[in-house]
């Protein structure tokens, strides 16, 4: 709070004493004493600025001042608002008011709208001086809002941004849900790969264990064919062999008639007699001698026949009546 002393001239040929920081001393009925603010005080300015293109826009702005803190400031203010301290912000406003018109009427509204800082700037180097003669400072002017009504002069110019920003937005989200497509659709071939792998898998186990079941089914009868045919061969064999030497044991057994004295009986029917039998028992000792292969003989009580029997079941050869 300031106070100054009224009455009289003062030193500098101010019309009253300025006094800051301390009090003073005055003398009752000589001297008056009026309080000015020196505290920050705000103006608001609403008004409708027309730009240099003839667009009528409508400013809404806020203003911080005070009284200057020098003596000269402090006089000034102090004559034109001592009575009435209200109407510093009443004045600055209007003062403000008259240089927004003046700076936006210089302006187009792209511009105002791209740089509202260029704005502030001007009006407040333009109001400076002006405020200064009535013992103001300006501490800081803020433009809170600017507006066409409903013109719709600024939101076209917003629309060529507004529709790229869409654009752009649009493009990226379908993008977006491409790159998820994608991603599913590589989900699901990797799981259908992930089944088929797995089928191919199984269906190998499966082949494998049928395979085995298979080879363990078929190994008792193969053994048993394969054992039938190696006894087969070997039959084949002997009988070959036994056929081989039949004309040996033949004469082995003629060759005991070689040195004997045979009485014919019956001329020629009786030589006949004699090699048929002679024949015979070459077959049934080559008959006895498979069958003793195949199977040995047994005697009836389940022991053998004896030695003194060289071969079991071959019959014994019909005597022949010697002289």
């Amino acid at each position: 709070m300031q106070n100054k002393h009224s009455g009289g001239k003062n030193r500098g040929g101010m019309p009253f004493k300025v006094i800051t920081g301390h009090g003073g001393f005055i003398l009752p009925f000589f001297r008056k004493v009026r309080f000015l603010t020196l505290a920050m005080c705000e103006a608001k300015v609403a008004d409708t600025c027309v730009t240099y293109q003839g667009i009528s826009l409508n400013v809404r702005a806020v203003i911080a001042f005070k009284v200057g803190n020098d003596s000269e400031s402090i006089v000034n203010a102090g004559q034109r608002f001592l009575s009435d301290q209200g109407q510093m912000a009443v004045l600055t406003g209007r003062i403000f008011s008259g240089h927004l018109r003046s700076i936006i009427g210089s302006m187009t509204v792209e511009e105002i709208i791209r740089d509202r800082q260029k704005l502030a700037t001007e009006v407040l180097d333009g109001s400076k001086a002006e405020m200064a003669r009535i013992g103001l400072t300006i501490d800081a002017l803020q433009i809170q809002s600017i507006d066409d009504g409903k013109l719709g002069y600024i939101a076209a110019i917003a629309a060529p941004h507004n529709a790229a920003i869409q654009r752009q937005a649009q493009i990226a989200q379908a993008e977006a849900n491409q790159a998820a497509a994608e991603a599913e659709q590589r989900s699901q071939r990797a799981q259908a790969e992930y089944a088929r792998q797995t089928s191919i898998v199984q269906a190998q186990y499966r082949a494998e264990i049928d395979r085995a079941q298979a080879e363990a089914a078929q190994a008792g009868p193969l053994a048993k064919a394969q054992a039938e045919a190696a006894a087969s061969h070997n039959r084949v064999a002997l009988d070959r062999m036994l056929i081989d030497q039949l004309p040996e044991i033949v004469r082995q057994a003629a060759s005991g008639l070689a040195g004997a004295n045979v009485t014919v009986l019956n001329g020629a029917e009786g030589i006949g007699e004699i090699a048929t039998g002679l024949v015979g028992q070459g077959v049934a000792i080559f008959e006895a001698l498979r069958a003793g292969v195949r199977q040995p003989a047994h005697a009836p009580d389940g022991h053998d026949n004896g030695a003194g029997a060289e071969h079991p079941g071959i019959a014994a050869p019909r005597p022949i009546q010697e002289t």
